[in-house]
């Protein structure tokens, strides 16, 4: 089967499990696309495309929000992105997943 059908089907089982939780698109698609492409390719894809899908979400439940309740969030968030590109740069494919399998397992 062609590569690009299989991450597909697997960025849609994200994608589902993201429409139902809420979360987890890249905890479910990331591990299964490691398995057919490398990590350094795969890491920022399901970022761009998580990233695409919670900000559609987002928009489209945008007036539920409570703002003052998210302003924590949104200002932790940057603190933790710049920590995790950074340790993405920095530390060995092999050592990601074995953190990646320990924190799901976890």
């Amino acid at each position: 089967m062609n590569d690009y059908l299989i991450m597909a089907l697997f960025w849609g089982l994200g994608g589902l499990v993201n429409g139902i939780a809420g979360f987890g698109c890249a905890l479910v698609a990331t591990p299964l696309a490691t398995q057919f492409i490398e990590l350094p390719i795969a890491i920022p894809a399901g970022t761009i495309i998580g990233l695409a899908m919670n900000m559609q979400m987002g928009l489209t439940f945008r007036k539920y929000a409570d703002w003052d309740r998210l302003r924590p969030l949104i200002f932790g968030a940057f603190p933790g992105a710049l920590t995790g590109v950074t340790l993405m740069k920095k530390l060995p494919g092999d050592t990601l997943k074995f953190a990646m399998g320990i924190f799901l397992i976890t």
